[in-house]
């Protein structure tokens, strides 16, 4: 089994629990000025669908884990000091991007059981403002990991090159008022990132262990 080749497939499996956990299950939540009874409403008579979501996030994200490692290891590393800056950049991205799903994941959870344990209405509402308006968890990571893998790919040819000029244009734009966009352009990007470098030629290291 060609490791190098699998890995940045994990990308593909977290993009398609993180839509399937926030869209789909997590469906049309109150927003940031929903009432409190509106939100003790919601959450009731949804609670096994947002902790079902809430406990899926962090599962795609071990494969976000996995795809950036993927991708760090399947990239050729003689592409100079930017790609392998790049590299470095676009690995601390991820992290970020994990802690902050992580965090997600958590504060998403704690509104969830909180209304199911009757904590206060108030409460309840102060969560749900917080959980709507935690773009920054998302943005910030994700930025750096965009950025980095545009600086890590640009200076390659064919598709990668052109991976990395859509990394970069996505990294940009993720810190503006257009971040929705950027984030969906983002997603398509990890997919197409895994599948471009799951075909990607092999390296001699690669040749001589399969």
């Amino acid at each position: 089994m060609n490791v190098r080749r699998i890995t940045p497939l994990a990308g593909i499996v977290f993009v398609a629990i993180a839509v399937f956990a926030i869209v789909i299950l997590g469906g049309n939540t109150p927003d940031g000025t929903a009432s409190p009874a509106k939100v003790t409403s919601f959450y009731t008579d949804h609670h096994g669908a947002q902790t079902t979501a809430a406990h899926l996030l962090p599962i795609g994200t071990l494969f976000l884990v996995v795809f950036a490692a993927g991708t760090y290891v399947a990239l050729p590393k003689n592409r100079g000091d930017l790609a392998r800056v790049g590299r470095i950049v676009f690995l601390l991205g991820a992290a970020a991007a994990s802690a902050a799903l992580f965090a997600a994941a958590a504060l998403h959870l704690a509104l969830a059981e909180g209304v199911h344990d009757h904590i206060s209405p108030v409460a309840a509402q102060a969560l749900n403002a917080i959980d709507n308006h935690n773009d920054p968890l998302f943005t910030g990571g994700l930025g750096i990991l965009l950025i980095g893998g545009a600086a890590a790919m640009i200076s390659h040819r064919g598709a990668l090159r052109w991976l990395g000029w859509i990394a970069l244009v996505a990294g940009v734009l993720v810190f503006t008022p257009l971040g929705f966009f950027a984030l969906i352009l983002a997603l398509l990007w990890i997919i197409a990132t895994g599948i471009v470098l799951a075909g990607w030629p092999p390296t001699k290291a690669d040749s001589a262990t399969s």
